[in-house]
């Protein structure tokens, strides 16, 4: 049918890096369902993003302390520093790839057997692998995502240290056709606090840069 002609609108392109300096997130940050109001702040440590976990889990259908963005791209990076002590087990703080609460990947930091680690976990359906290493003394972590066509991969590094890889997991197993849904995948900064103790996990910046 005829129709005026409309003005073309160009979207500015956003940086690779949010350094979580503004007062409100950026139009593409979500969260998953209404979130708690104290389960994030970006004033609680200014130039931060805090997140404060609670006893809602990734695997669950409620709101855990959840901000992410969606996958734009079939080859991507993305990346972010996190200071996270848990104080407790049942703590556990990082990047998640997810899809829905049955199929999801996370990198995190978490407390095992009295110790500070840094775990991989794969939920996929009824099936869950996790793997753990060894997270030496306080400080930063950096955690990565490298999505590929095929294969996310999932490293961490730490001081001057080379990156370690943690981790992958096929990409079509978080797939519309394989986990249903129609949201898309997240990758996203989350907290989890099973123990109630809701220790801060404290997001320095957040990149995420398209790849090829």
């Amino acid at each position: 049918m005829d129709a005026p002609q409309l003005p073309e609108v160009r979207w500015p392109t956003r940086p690779v890096r949010d350094d979580f300096h503004e007062a409100q997130l950026g139009f593409e940050w979500n969260f998953l369902r209404n979130p708690e109001p104290q389960s994030w702040s970006l004033r609680e440590r200014p130039g931060y993003l805090t997140l404060r976990g609670n006893r809602t889990t990734l695997n669950d259908t409620g709101s855990p302390a959840f901000v992410g963005r969606r996958l734009c791209h079939f080859s991507a990076s993305a990346a972010a520093p996190m200071n996270f002590e848990p104080a407790s087990e049942g703590e556990e703080a990082g990047l998640t790839v997810y899809m829905n609460e049955k199929y999801h990947y996370e990198l995190a930091v978490t407390m095992r057997n009295g110790r500070k680690a840094v775990i991989f976990r794969r939920t996929v359906g009824s099936m869950r692998t996790e793997q753990m290493m060894e997270c030496d003394g306080t400080g930063p972590i950096v955690l990565r995502v490298v999505a590929q066509p095929e294969m996310f991969s999932f490293l961490f590094e730490q001081g001057q240290a080379k990156a370690v890889k943690a981790g992958s997991g096929e990409t079509h197993l978080l797939s519309t056709e394989v986990a249903g849904g129609f949201t898309g995948i997240f990758i996203a900064m989350y907290a989890v606090s099973e123990s109630g103790q809701n220790t801060p996990a404290y997001f320095d910046w957040f990149d995420y840069e398209p790849l090829g």
